[in-house]
């Protein structure tokens, strides 16, 4: 029996490469979160200021600011979220 979780947490590089190539397994996974319809999907995506800032620094460079703002619109909107605040201590302790 195959065990869905009910909280996950993507990298950076998912959300950009599942924006990009809508046969790679990045966009199967945004796709079944409910990326391009909301849909009733109980599993939370895991957020956070740090992600949000990765997204918009490395979209910029891809693209534009504009396509960064989309990716992050996007994630707000259409999947489950769940923020996270780091700590500035501890993000500069996981950092070390």
């Amino acid at each position: 029996m195959t065990t869905i979780p009910q909280v996950i947490f993507l990298d950076t590089n998912v959300y950009l490469i599942g924006m990009v190539e809508i046969d790679s397994a990045e966009c199967k996974i945004l796709q079944w979160l409910g990326w391009e319809s909301q849909g009733n999907n109980e599993v939370e995506v895991v957020i956070s200021a740090e992600l949000i800032d990765q997204i918009s620094r490395v979209a910029r460079r891809l693209k534009n600011k504009d396509w960064g703002g989309e990716i992050i619109g996007r994630i707000w909107q259409k999947l489950k979220v769940r923020y996270v605040q780091i700590e500035d201590s501890t993000l500069a302790r996981m950092e070390a």
